[in-house]
């Protein structure tokens, strides 16, 4: 779920970019206070969501302070029955993203379009104790997001993001998908509250200390990139072309263009070659709205000429000879030294 990761956002006051760190902040307020804990994550493998931030909150401290007067002086609650149940005390953590490409409240297609809002209410009894298992019916979280893809609309008990240790309420740990060159204005607010019943059906609720909040901005820096191009060093003028591979990081597609369009020319993956010389291709990705532009990458390929084979050691024709005779016939022997053969004679 994403609804308290959120609210952990809004303590950075400074651009972050995807690399490991870890920030721990916390606001105090008069009737508690909470802790926030961020943490980044490596998520590169994934093909939409560029990251995770991840985070922890913790309410503790929770300290209301039960005014009678309040009820009395302004309610006219004097004399009336109330049931022990009937007056508790909220803390309230609210906290609003709204992305620098938001449109109003209109949906629609935007990756980073969004706002998003995201409301808890802590019950507390008299004591301070979180009526962590309350049968109350009110949800105490709630979370909408608006103008993505899919416009998202939850509720949900405290006690099912929360654990109870005390007085102290500690959510675990929650992940929320960050896109690079993301931008949020951040803005939260934390207060607390006590609310009453009378006997006669009067009803109502009073702040209580000084209501906190807080306005800030979220940029999620864009990652960067790496082109890898596979090019030959070297290739013979005969071959006509040449394949060759290139690649980016982020996935993106790159481009290869020739700087010697008289020695070769690029058509997407395959090298034409023009005449010998030296072929230069400069590989090229200029990012877009989550990636860096790649830093440009060039390759030479030297392009030679048709290599012939050498040729064959030539037998030298000039070595003595004789003439050898056997009646009719005649045989001419070649050699260093030349013999007839038995029954010849040199003529």
């Amino acid at each position: 779920m994403t609804f308290f990761t959120l609210i952990s956002l809004s303590i950075i006051v400074s651009p972050k970019a995807f690399a490991d760190y870890e920030k721990i902040t916390g606001i105090s307020h008069e009737f508690f206070d909470v802790e926030t804990a961020l943490r980044q994550k490596n998520t590169s493998s994934r093909s939409v969501v560029e990251g995770y931030l991840e985070f922890s909150l913790k309410f503790s401290n929770m300290r209301p302070r039960f005014n009678p007067n309040i009820v009395s002086e302004e309610f006219s609650c004097i004399g009336q029955p109330r049931a022990q149940w009937d007056t508790y005390y909220t803390l309230h953590h609210n906290i609003d993203l709204t992305s620098s490409d938001y449109v109003g409240n209109s949906s629609g297609p935007s990756r980073s379009g969004r706002w998003i809002r995201i409301l808890i209410t802590v019950k507390l009894s008299q004591n301070g104790t979180p009526l962590f298992n309350s049968s109350n019916p009110n949800f105490e979280i709630a979370f909408d997001e608006k103008n993505t893809r899919a416009e998202i609309s939850q509720e949900m008990r405290l006690r099912e993001k929360f654990t109870l240790d005390g007085q102290q309420l500690i959510g675990k740990s929650f992940e929320f998908p960050v896109y690079g060159g993301e931008e949020f204005v951040v803005e939260q607010d934390t207060y607390a509250t006590q609310y009453f019943t009378c006997g006669t059906g009067i009803s109502g609720g009073h702040k209580l200390g000084k209501r906190i909040e807080q306005s800030t901005s979220l940029i999620v820096e864009k990652k960067s990139q790496e082109i890898t191009a596979q090019v030959p060093t070297q290739t013979d003028f005969a071959n006509k072309a040449e394949r060759i591979s290139f690649s980016s990081s982020s996935k993106l597609p790159v481009m290869a263009i020739e700087k010697t369009p008289n020695t070769c020319i690029v058509d997407r993956d395959m090298v034409y070659l023009r005449s010998i010389g030296v072929c230069i291709i400069e590989f090229s990705q200029a990012g877009n709205a989550s990636f860096l532009p790649a830093q440009t990458v060039l390759r030479e390929m030297r392009v030679v000429a048709t290599s012939t084979p050498s040729p064959s050691p030539k037998v030298s024709s000039k070595l003595p000879s004789i003439k050898c005779v056997k009646g009719k016939s005649t045989l001419m022997v070649i050699g260093k030294n030349p013999k007839c053969p038995t029954g010849y004679k040199k003529k």
